[in-house]
């Protein structure tokens, strides 16, 4: 059924839903609010929303822009973790991927030498993402919901900066693609650091999260370890004490099976499928289901 609710984006539309959830979660300016649902549904030309929608997905899930991405991912982990301490110590890999994979994200995305590179500003987003639902739910977040509240007010500041003073020129081509659609349709600049903090919401946690998993299930598995290492071998270049790694080698199924095979079996263990729609109209899903306007949303969730 999932299916062919997607096949039906006029009737049954997550934008609506979308622009709410953006509002909520970056407390949005009222021009940027308004500027969102203008031609939400692209009634009178394309909107805003349908605009960002096909350059993010002319972008992904392949193609030039994302192996550069790729690649800036892979060199700031291999930055942050050259920048650990030396001497032993214990610590959560929770922890650590929250760290490393936070750092690294956000560089990749808007850039190094930056506000964004403010130590507080990782700390920052896991105290907001921790809250996020309070914030979501509360009418008066700033009182019930003071720490996540003021982390993310204490982000926006350091986004803010980040925009006026022109530092967006360093970010990656999907973002400032990104930016300069946001610009087109007015948005001022704390409109595009607010909107901001809903993109790193998923960036973040997401790559985050996968990060975990895929390193717990490798290094619970002693033997895969030593398969993996042999296998990436041919994905890295040494020049004395420097290396390269080349995302493209590690990206191939043929250059690194096992690798990828590791990684796309991660997702399907954990990885749960959520969507949800507005029923914009009276509509017939597969010939089966009638799906009534004033039911609201719908929202589905399966695993593999």
């Amino acid at each position: 059924m999932a299916s062919a609710v997607n096949r039906i984006p006029k009737n049954l539309s997550f934008r609506p839903i979308q622009v709410g959830l953006m509002e909520r979660i970056g407390s949005l300016p009222q021009q940027t609010d308004k500027i969102n649902k203008t031609n939400l549904m692209d009634e009178e030309g394309q909107g805003i929303m349908g605009a960002i929608h096909d350059v993010m997905y002319s972008m992904l899930p392949s193609g030039p822009s994302l192996e550069k991405l790729t690649q800036a991912v892979l060199d700031h982990v291999a930055e942050n973790l050259q920048q650990l301490p030396h001497d032993k110590a214990e610590v959560g890999l929770y922890d650590l991927c929250k760290v490393i994979m936070g750092r690294s994200t956000i560089s990749a995305l808007y850039g190094k030498g930056t506000p964004l590179d403010h130590p507080s500003f990782i700390p920052d987003y896991w105290d907001f993402d921790d809250g996020l639902l309070g914030i979501l739910l509360s009418p008066f977040p700033s009182i019930t919901h003071s720490q996540p509240y003021s982390a993310r007010e204490r982000m926006t500041n350091l986004l803010l900066k980040y925009f006026e003073g022109g530092h967006d020129s360093k970010a990656s081509e999907m973002m400032r693609s990104r930016f300069d659609l946001y610009r087109k349709h007015g948005y001022c600049n704390e409109g595009l650091a607010r909107t901001e903090l809903c993109f790193i919401v998923g960036a973040v946690s997401n790559s985050t999260i996968t990060a975990f998993w895929f390193l717990s299930h490798i290094l619970s598995d002693a033997a895969i370890v030593s398969e993996l290492r042999a296998e990436i071998a041919a994905a890295v270049t040494r020049d004395g004490d420097q290396c390269t790694v080349d995302a493209a080698v590690l990206r191939s199924t043929t250059s690194c099976p096992l690798l990828n095979s590791t990684f796309r079996e991660t997702l399907r263990l954990t990885s749960t499928t959520t969507g949800s729609r507005q029923v914009l109209d009276d509509t017939m899903v597969g010939d089966r289901y009638l799906l009534k306007k004033e039911w609201g949303n719908i929202k589905w969730e399966y695993r593999a």
